[in-house]
């Protein structure tokens, strides 16, 4: 079974205009830039995310939470990041709290970039995951669904991971709750170059970075990048039907992103299908696992 997060071209492309972004050449962490730190944060809303179902003070709207089989709590869209500019290799860091919260998802765009390159997403405060989203290349627009665990100041870093400055917003969707969704650091499952036209590969899960073998259900961030022609993924469980439905949608010669809940099949494996005419590149980057 496939849940998709999926990769959405960014329609709404007018809230990165000039006349709406603010500028901010984001630096790291450090004392001697804490102005130009201080001066990001501003940009970003401190969202409650209560654990019974009420709103607070304009914040996000959830659905009840008193449901334990519900692992995910979608929310009413709600703007966590305004568009803000940020440097090559600088980061920008905004508030998502709440109770009860393993993990929130957000629907993080990026566009105008200067270079070609990805985003790392990622609490506050910790160590910057190996793997970037977001993959895309100059001028590209891009809006990738993302999972990414709050840390105990309720803070998460959003790095651009590129040699150009790029414009960055975040709006957050839902949330899962703890002992329900186990995040991992994220890692690489799969790295495969020229996978042939209409081919599939299948390839181990359960067992692997960070994910147990008892693992029904993985939450990954899928890319597909080199590809000459339009086209698009498929990703399911191993041995079992391909669905109908695809990720990853990519025009000829631009990268495609997708975040994926998904089930995993025989030896905890996973497989993927390349639907364009000619090889792609594709990566699958493990971000968590469902307890049940």
């Amino acid at each position: 079974m496939l849940s998709c997060m999926p990769f959405v071209r960014c329609a709404r492309l007018a809230a990165l205009s000039p006349a709406t972004t603010k500028r901010a050449d984001c630096t790291s962490r450090t004392s001697r830039h804490r102005p130009a730190i201080s001066a990001v944060l501003a940009t970003g809303l401190v969202l409650s995310i209560p654990a019974a179902a009420r709103a607070e003070d304009g914040g996000a709207r959830i659905r009840p939470a008193d449901q334990p089989a519900t692992a995910y709590m979608p929310v009413t869209p709600t703007r966590a990041l305004l568009p803000v500019q940020v440097g090559p290799q600088k980061e920008v860091t905004f508030g998502v709290r709440g109770t009860n919260v393993a993990a929130v998802a957000l629907d993080v765009a990026v566009a105008r970039g200067r270079a070609g390159g990805g985003i790392l997403a990622y609490p506050a405060g910790s160590r910057p995951p190996a793997v970037a989203t977001n993959i895309h290349n100059p001028g590209q627009a891009v809006t990738q669904r993302l999972v990414v665990p709050i840390g105990r100041n309720g803070r998460i870093t959003l790095r651009n991971q590129s040699s150009g400055s790029a414009h960055l917003a975040a709006n957050l969707v839902g949330w899962y709750r703890v002992g329900a969704y186990q995040p991992v650091t994220p890692a690489r499952v799969l790295e495969t170059r020229g996978l042939k036209a209409t081919t599939s590969l299948t390839f181990a899960v359960a067992g692997h970075a960070g994910v147990p073998r008892t693992a029904k259900t993985v939450l990954v961030n899928v890319s597909v990048n080199g590809v000459t022609s339009a086209g698009s993924l498929r990703l399911h469980g191993a041995g079992t039907v391909a669905p109908v439905s695809v990720i990853a949608t990519h025009a000829a010669g631009q990268p495609g992103n997708a975040t994926a809940r998904v089930s995993l099949g025989t030896g905890g494996g996973l497989t993927v299908q390349n639907n364009a005419r000619t090889s792609a590149n594709v990566t699958v980057d493990v971000v968590g696992y469902l307890k049940s």
